[in-house]
């Protein structure tokens, strides 16, 4: 797995240019600035999914280990199947692994 900055991470509103900086919660590290000078709501939703993102992967890490754990990874009914490799496709971006 790809090392990361540790989350949780926060999205703070700038002034000049409007925008926002994503920061690790506890201010030490900026991981990215979304802006346009706009101050658009499509950028404040991207700053929100980019600050989400630690969060998210925890998700589908836990998402995916309980699903393997259960047996319900390999299960065709109800749509089990997509959902898990689904599932491993966004880890794996996310982590930099292969596949």
């Amino acid at each position: 797995m790809s090392a990361h900055t540790p989350g949780p991470w926060q999205y703070v509103a700038t002034e000049y240019p409007r925008g926002w900086l994503i920061e690790a919660r506890d201010g030490t590290y900026t991981i990215a600035v979304v802006r346009d000078g706009s101050g658009s709501v499509a950028n404040e939703a991207n700053a929100r999914l980019i600050a989400a993102a630690p969060e998210l992967l925890e998700a589908l890490i836990l998402l995916e280990r309980e699903m393997v754990a259960s047996g319900n990874a390999k299960a065709a009914d109800y749509g089990w199947k997509p959902a898990i490799e689904k599932t491993r496709a966004a880890i794996a971006k996310a982590t930099g692994d292969a596949a």
